[in-house]
């Protein structure tokens, strides 16, 4: 990020309000604290055999809530420090608690992930 290189707030300030709205319409899907949609990621991992790009099989196939919420929870993450940075507290306190509570529910999602593949 330009902050992080050097130190400048522009981009981050710019940009800011359209993350918030991405990041606002991503916290309707929420369940629970988990983000039950997704499947994004998978494809980005070059399988063995090409044919296996879009399988079926349930043991290659990674759970959507897992990826969804572990995506969703690094969002958080990162909107609650851009908050913070800007000054805008109340907003970071609530990016914050979300982050907690998604944070609590991730364990379960992995576990069920997990119970999926040794069935």
């Amino acid at each position: 990020m330009l902050y992080d290189e050097y130190g400048d707030q522009r981009a981050m300030e710019r940009n800011y309000p359209a993350m918030k709205k991405w990041i606002d319409h991503e916290a309707t899907f929420v369940k629970d604290g988990l983000m039950p949609k997704d499947h994004y990621g998978d494809w980005c991992v070059p399988p063995e055999d090409p044919k296996l790009i879009h399988s079926v099989d349930p043991t290659r196939i990674t759970n959507p809530t897992l990826l969804g919420s572990s995506y969703y929870y690094e969002l958080l993450r990162t909107m609650a420090r851009y908050a913070r940075l800007l000054e805008k507290t109340r907003r970071c306190r609530r990016f914050r608690q979300a982050r907690r509570t998604s944070e609590h529910r991730l364990p379960e999602a992995l576990f069920q992930a997990r119970q999926r593949h040794v069935r």
